[in-house]
């Protein structure tokens, strides 16, 4: 595994968003199991993200006061537990067998994992700063949640990017810590040795056609363009022409409706004076 600094490569700089380019990030994680909740959630839309193709996800506000508060927290941290931590980007190479034709072989790829933090014998330590503090839906679910947390006592997109990063630095354990400006939250977060596979298994797949320039079938919420596709154009064509018919007669049928029950109004008022 190699390890890099800050002072070697600044997180969200230029040269850093190259590094990631290539590889399997822990922020991904999620995406690449298919519970991402933020964009990219699909492989289509990661691989598009890697390619330079569309532009990474939109920063949002919640997520800005995130990263400006993570210094604070990281800070908060030192003096609370008396551990040093370090800033750094890991990555490491792995490997998945694949069988083409019957024929097997090895794929070698890497994965990477920026790290909020790591203490000196190595531990990761992932910071999460929820905007709205102990009033925001993370804080009270933690709360909830024992001092050793499980799979389910956390959000999906949480346990993927803890057991990449468990993956990565071949760390049995790591470090969960919830700040808030009013309070403030440590958690265990094991090994799962099972969802280590399948990320192993998952990014394999996946980076093997994001280094061959093969993009991944679209899922059902990737948009499509179907633009090209004569066959499909004239079919929707049709599709939406009937449609405004059906509008445009729904809309003479209600008239006429009206119109008799108009008719039936008068017709039963001149029967009733008689």
């Amino acid at each position: 595994m190699k390890e890099y600094f800050e002072e070697d490569l600044p997180q969200r700089s230029k040269s850093w968003h190259e590094f990631r380019a290539s590889k399997g990030m822990a922020s991904e994680a999620s995406c690449v199991m298919g519970e991402a909740l933020y964009d990219p959630k699909t492989w289509l839309q990661l691989y598009e993200v890697k390619k330079g193709i569309s532009k990474p996800q939109f920063q949002t506000k919640a997520m800005q006061w995130g990263i400006d508060h993570e210094p604070i927290a990281r800070a908060a941290f030192i003096e609370h537990k008396r551990i040093d931590l370090v800033p750094s980007t890991v990555v490491d190479t792995f490997r998945i067998s694949v069988t083409d034709e019957n024929e097997k072989r090895e794929f070698e790829f890497e994965l990477g994992a920026s790290l909020d933090g790591r203490s000196p014998d190595g531990v990761p330590v992932e910071i999460k700063c929820p905007e709205q503090g102990i009033k925001s839906k993370l804080w009270k679910q933690f709360a909830k949640a024992h001092a050793v947390i499980s799979r389910y006592e956390m959000p999906s997109y949480i346990f993927w990017q803890c057991q990449h990063q468990l993956l990565v630095t071949s760390e049995l354990s790591m470090l969960l810590y919830i700040w808030t400006p009013e309070a403030n939250a440590t958690f265990v977060v094991q090994r799962n040795d099972d969802a280590c596979i399948a990320l192993q298994n998952q990014w394999g797949e996946f980076l093997e056609l994001l280094l061959n320039d093969e993009p991944p079938k679209p899922a059902k919420q990737d948009p499509i363009d179907r633009s090209e596709d004569l066959a499909w154009s004239a079919v929707a064509t049709q599709c939406k022409e009937l449609n405004d018919k059906i509008k445009t007669d729904s809309s003479k049928l209600d008239k006429l409706k009206q119109q008799l029950e108009e008719l039936s109004q008068v017709f039963g008022g001149n029967k009733t004076n008689r």
